[in-house]
């Protein structure tokens, strides 16, 4: 078993692109049929977010665009994330 790394895939901007499932399910059969397809490998993918409960599941599947700050990236993003996280669960 090898990764991305492994198997000389760069990181691409086209990853960000897959995560238009509704589901992590559906994001993660979008990530691996992608990446079989440009490595010629059998291929296993996940997706992964955070569901609050107290937010009725959100952000879901949108936990990396959750702040729609576009224009960030890596801790950033992440920060802004969390930022936005727990400005929505004030008060609760």
């Amino acid at each position: 078993m090898v990764d991305l790394r492994d198997a000389g895939v760069p990181e691409s901007a086209a990853e960000d692109e897959l995560e238009v499932g509704a589901t992590f399910d559906e994001n993660a059969l979008a990530k691996a049929k992608y990446f079989a397809r440009i490595t010629g490998m059998a291929t296993l993918a996940d997706d992964s977010g955070l569901e609050v409960e107290a937010l009725g599941g959100a952000p879901g599947v949108l936990s990396k665009r959750w702040s729609g700050r576009s224009d960030l990236s890596g801790q950033a993003l992440d920060d802004a994330n969390n930022q936005r996280l727990l400005a929505r669960l004030d008060g609760l």
